[in-house]
């Protein structure tokens, strides 16, 4: 059997608060363009000139990696057949274009603080996904 085929049949067995939290989870990763901007213009840091500075170099990193995650939810969603995924894309073009404000104005201390409880809240959603597919066997 093709491994699409596999993923789509143990999917069926996924239910309604699975799609809905994967698919926040999914669009949250995706938007990182737009948290990668705001945290390269925090106060004190030059993108620009200063690109080798440490802060630059994490942030970077950090974004490179989580594109991982956003691209492989993306695919498992896609490969699913369970969610619209033009309606996803397009959820996630207009949080990128119309950009949000967290708060924390330029502020290395408010966005350091904000991230760390960001990845904290998206590794809680991640493990809560994977009980509710473990609970139904996957």
């Amino acid at each position: 059997m093709m491994k699409w085929k596999k993923i789509r049949g143990e999917a069926k067995e996924l239910g309604y608060d699975f799609w809905v939290t994967l698919v926040a989870d999914t669009i949250t990763e995706e938007a990182l363009p737009t948290y990668e901007s705001w945290l390269m213009d925090v106060e004190g840091i030059d993108q620009h000139n200063g690109k080798d500075n440490g802060w630059s170099k994490w942030v970077r990193a950090w974004t490179a990696e989580e594109n991982r995650h956003g691209d492989v939810l993306n695919k498992y969603l896609y490969l699913s057949g369970r969610v619209n995924m033009r309606e996803i894309e397009m959820t996630t073009q207009h949080l990128i274009s119309d950009g949000f404000d967290i708060g924390t104005d330029r502020d290395p201390y408010k966005n350091f603080v904000y991230t760390t409880f960001q990845e904290l809240a998206t590794n809680i959603s991640h493990k809560r996904v994977g009980k509710m597919a473990r609970q139904k066997g996957n």
